[in-house]
């Protein structure tokens, strides 16, 4: 069952990415955003790009596993967990700008150091004071410490959540579903 997911997700994945190339380009020709291609690190930038997408594809194992316990409302978790992702990463305002205790959540969170490393790499600069003080070495370390918590956690909570639904009767031997 984790193959089989592992494959659907490869395929999500590519299909994301085209996604984002076209919103890239469209940025770039028809609205004029430009950042400077010299000005990216590289190497860091590819490395904290991997990183997140390693935290991505665990993401989806434990969603996937969720779903295997509530297959009606998996597609409101989907939704409703990256709208929360969207506010406590970073992605439309500084994780700085949370209220205390909601923070926490995001520093726990390798996706709030996945976009900050973005942001830094390619751009010059990231979106956090909290996190703009800390060194690129600091980021990345911790985004590759919160990167494998989270993969141990995700591997954890998807076989746990396989196991319940076997118990359960959910699972049907021969569609798996």
């Amino acid at each position: 069952m984790f193959t089989y997911l592992a494959g659907r997700g490869s395929v999500k994945l590519v299909l994301a990415t085209v996604s984002m190339l076209v919103t890239l380009a469209v940025g770039w020709f028809a609205l004029g955003i430009r950042w400077e291609w010299a000005q990216v690190a590289w190497l860091p930038f590819l490395a904290s790009l991997a990183l997140g997408i390693v935290a991505c594809v665990y993401l989806g194992f434990l969603v996937a596993g969720s779903g295997l316990l509530l297959p009606r409302a998996s597609i409101t978790i989907n939704e409703g967990l990256a709208v929360a992702l969207y506010l406590f990463c970073g992605v439309i305002f500084p994780i700085d700008l949370l209220p205390h205790g909601l923070r926490e959540v995001a520093l726990v969170l390798p996706f709030t150091y996945w976009y900050e490393a973005l942001r830094r790499f390619l751009l010059g600069h990231g979106a956090s004071a909290l996190l703009g003080a800390w060194s690129d070495g600091t980021l990345l370390a911790t985004l590759a410490l919160t990167t494998l918590a989270f993969v141990i956690v995700s591997r954890w909570g998807y076989g746990a959540f396989e196991r319940r639904a076997r118990r359960l009767g959910r699972l049907d031997q021969g569609t798996l579903f």
